[in-house]
């Protein structure tokens, strides 16, 4: 019923941006422009040390970071600087190594592998039997002074000096030269002024850090740190054209550790989907990157690879005896194991405890990928985290579907509208947030509630409420394939029936049967080729396909050539450009065309809006808001869009709490017709509740109270009631509820998103211990693991658990915070307006 509903991340990814994910030495000076989106402060910082390498000592760098977290995008960045800024270009010669020096075994070696890229760069056949001549040198000690003598030839003939860019420069130690020859190279690097060293290790090195080893001091050291948040959606912008917001990329910056190629990798695999698309199809993910993710273990010897695997099962950072008693190995020697592993960027000391030396992987990914591939099956510890990050940081919309199925009820007879209501139920069922049920309830015009009244006969009631409480059992209406076979055998009789052709295709869509809908309005089109409507059911249809949209657009664009006065059609065109293409610009024109061709268009309105407010143009958004109120005072929805806008993005308070006092005005009228509706005045008190002012919170805690009189054993209302009583500093109070919710263990499982919000509420105002104790004992326990930690870490406890977990973590005790402080400020507001409070009378 819900395949169609893909509307997030459905953009086109701009396949002539292309970005090397493993080796970006193979991009050439354009692309690697383009691809470099992030590190430009550390950029900056390097740069600033080679244009001040004016001296007879250079000041020589090494960049350090696990693999994949940018050091050969940097470098090769420098390099292309260095060649061609205006400034740099007269005075530096960059020689940028492989990646990998496997063949360099000496310091004779070392320069005569410059020598071998002088040639490659300047494809002069000089240096070609230059490099011939010194291949037949056995003498190590002669080779290198010959090489050396050779390459500063070199930089005379090119009055510059040069820049040699050397990777993996730790691997020159770890067995490749010796340490006389270690020495020869320091002694060099410090005395001639005609080269300056800008090398890349994996992890921080035992010859640059001891005092008695040759590289002692002689690099400034530059660590590459995780990619922060702004960082991220850099990146993922760079690899699918697609903006994103802060809260949908933190799940994706945490699950790959801040590393820009994993980075890299999830968003081309997850540009087409949705969050919770891309947290189902994790599994995917890791099946299109074995082999990068089975590379990182090939690599490691076999007795290091059993510690690093036992490790990554523990997850959570580990002491050196827990991962010796794992891998069934002696603990001294497990710490000499990970010792070489953190030499190797592999593994990295935990930060998390002071007192004792815990380990974990560094590359979080991978760390998943094996818990996702161990024994075949994927671990429920990640699943159950997975799962959390998508109520914790998903947002679904649903309520632009609704939207339009509710239009097209509204514009049909009674009896035509069956369909439609089985639809809304359908979907209705779907979604998993108290709050977006709600809103979607809110959006519903009155109309919509009279025709389904009206279609179920002796059901007004229940029909009403379920509407309101936004989670309607199906009913059973017409057979709808009875209806479509009726359909087809008129087509039989008759091929050129337009209706049932019509009829046919919009039924299909409906019952998810797309490719017999498109068929259908094919014929349509072929009888009727200047048919706008059937146009735009075709492109709505294809809009929805995945790796269609093209034909969707020139669907679209055929619907206005046909008629280009088509509000409705430039409206939902917008919608396709905003939501599925990215193409925001146009966007905004297409529903700006909406709004000339009827300027009361309070859909194009409100959707003019939430492409403002989704690009940060506030004020704007705000404007449209107003204009689509305007249009329709009485949708509910745009009251609290607007509402949540002026609060969250304006800091204007008391308009926002004029915003939600006009919404829960319309939610009022609306159980007119029932007063003694529980569900509808649930939802006044949720209305009330999201408010978010002392006023409106004790008003909702009076309408609460109506509603769970009525009804109370209704587990949705205890969770209300508790989210009601936390925000008016209610602790105590709320456990009782709250209590009540969590032992619905079927609701509570279903509406993750909401228990969150509930137990972080109920933290905040002081309920944290007893609100972590019930957790604990629940069966949601280890569905919900991140909010228990996040309660501990608002409760000051110190904990070591896996590095993904502890983020979202940091996140749920930032949203607790947030609570309380919203608490507080609302305390402050009571204690101003009361009169003569702190003087003397």
């Amino acid at each position: 019923m819900l395949s169609f509903i893909r509307r997030f991340w459905n953009g086109r990814c701009d396949m002539t941006k292309r970005i090397m994910k493993y080796n970006p030495a193979f991009l050439t000076d354009e692309e690697l422009l383009r691809s470099f989106a992030v590190r430009q402060t550390d950029f900056d910082i390097i740069m600033r040390i080679i244009r001040e390498n004016t001296t007879n000592v250079n000041q020589h760098v090494l960049v350090i970071g696990p693999r994949g977290i940018g050091k050969t995008t940097l470098l090769l960045r420098i390099g292309l600087e260095a060649r061609t800024a205006i400034d740099l270009n007269n005075k530096w010669y960059p020689l940028v190594f492989a990646e990998e020096s496997y063949s360099i075994c000496s310091v004779g070696e070392f320069w005569l592998e410059a020598l071998f890229h002088v040639a490659q760069q300047t494809g002069d056949k000089k240096w070609k039997r230059i490099i011939e001549e010194l291949n037949d040198e056995k003498d190590d000690k002669r080779l290198g002074e010959r090489a050396l003598a050779k390459l500063m030839d070199f930089a005379d003939s090119q009055r510059k000096r040069l820049l040699l860019i050397v990777e993996n420069f730790n691997m020159l130690f770890d067995g490749q030269i010796s340490e006389q020859d270690a020495w020869s190279l320091r002694h060099t690097l410090i005395n001639e002024p005609r080269i300056m060293l800008m090398a890349s290790a994996t992890s921080r090195m035992d010859q640059v850090d001891n005092s008695g080893s040759a590289m002692y001091e002689l690099f400034k050291q530059h660590d590459l740190k995780p990619l922060e948040k702004d960082e991220c959606i850099a990146v993922w912008e760079a690899v699918t054209g697609q903006h994103l917001e802060d809260d949908r990329i933190r799940p994706i910056q945490i699950l790959t550790g801040g590393n820009p190629r994993l980075l890299s990798i999830i968003s081309s695999f997850g540009s087409k989907l949705s969050f919770q698309d891309l947290m189902g199809d994790l599994l995917n993910l890791v099946d299109d990157n074995t082999e990068y993710f089975k590379s990182h273990l090939d690599n490691l010897p076999p007795i290091e690879r059993k510690a690093y695997l036992a490790l990554a099962e523990l997850w959570d950072p580990a002491p050196a005896k827990d991962i010796a008693q794992l891998a069934r190995l002696d603990v001294n020697k497990t710490s000499s194991l990970m010792a070489r592993l953190v030499n190797r960027g592999a593994v990295k000391v935990s930060e998390q405890s002071k007192r004792t030396k815990l380990y974990q992987t560094t590359e979080r990914m991978y760390n998943i990928y094996y818990l996702m591939r161990k024994r075949g099956a994927p671990s429920e510890r990640v699943k159950a985290v997975v799962n959390f990050m998508v109520s914790f940081y998903g947002h679904d919309e649903l309520i632009d579907v609704t939207r339009k199925i509710v239009e097209e009820a509204c514009a049909l007879e009674p009896e035509q509208c069956k369909d439609h209501i089985f639809t809304y139920e359908a979907i209705l069922s779907k979604i998993s947030s108290h709050d977006l049920r709600h809103r979607i309830a809110c959006s519903t015009p009155r109309k919509f509630t009279e025709l389904s009244k009206l279609c179920c006969p002796g059901d007004e009631q229940s029909k009403s409420e379920l509407i309101k409480k936004g989670s309607i059992n199906k009913r059973k209406y017409k057979d709808d394939n009875t209806k479509l076979a009726a359909l087809y055998r008129k087509i039989k009789k008759n091929p050129e029936d337009c209706e049932s052709l019509a009829e046919i295709g919009e039924l299909s869509a409906k019952l998810g049967h797309y490719s017999e809908a498109e068929v259908a309005i094919n014929k349509l089109l072929v009888i009727r080729p200047d048919c706008p409507k059937a146009w735009v059911t075709l492109a709505e249809l294809l809009s929805e396909a995945p790796n269609r949209h093209d034909e969707a657009e020139k669907a679209y664009q055929k619907t206005l050539e046909l008629q280009p006065d088509n509000e409705y059609a430039w409206a939902k065109f917008g919608r396709f450009l905003h939501i599925k293409l990215n193409r925001y610009e146009e966007a905004e024109q297409a529903y700006r065309k909406a709004i000339d061709i009827k300027h009361d268009n309070h859909w194009a309105w409100e959707q003019l809006g939430r492409l403002h407010e989704w690009l940060k143009h506030f004020e704007e958004a705000e404007h449209a808001y107003k204009m689509a109120i305007k249009a329709d005072e009485n949708c509910e929805i745009v009251w609290q869009l607007l509402g949540a806008l002026l609060r969250d993005k304006l800091n204007k308070p008391e308009e926002a709490t004029q915003a939600y006092i006009r919404a829960t005005h319309i939610s009022l009228e609306t159980i007119k017709d029932n007063p003694e509706s529980p569900f509808a005045i649930n939802s006044i008190a949720w209305t009330l509740y999201k408010c978010d002012d002392d006023t409106s919170l004790r008003q909702a805690e009076e309408w609460i109270i109506k509603a769970i009189a009525l009804m109370p054993e209704e587990s949705m209302f205890q969770h209300t009631y508790a989210c009601i009583l936390s925000a008016l500093d209610k602790g105590t109070e709320a456990l009782h509820p709250a209590q009540k919710y969590l032992s619905d263990t079927q609701l509570v499982s279903e509406y993750i998103e909401d228990t969150i919000d509930l137990f972080a509420g109920l933290t905040a105002a002081g309920g944290g211990k007893q609100a972590l104790d019930m957790l604990i004992k629940s069966t949601l326990a280890a569905k919900v693991e991140p909010l228990i930690v996040g309660i501990k870490l608002y409760l000051g406890e110190e904990l070591q658990v896996a590095t993904e977990i502890l983020e979202i973590a940091k996140d749920v005790r930032e949203r607790i915070q947030s609570m309380r402080d919203k608490i507080n400020d609302r305390k402050k507001v009571k204690m101003i307006a009361k009169p003569g409070r702190g003087r003397k009378q």
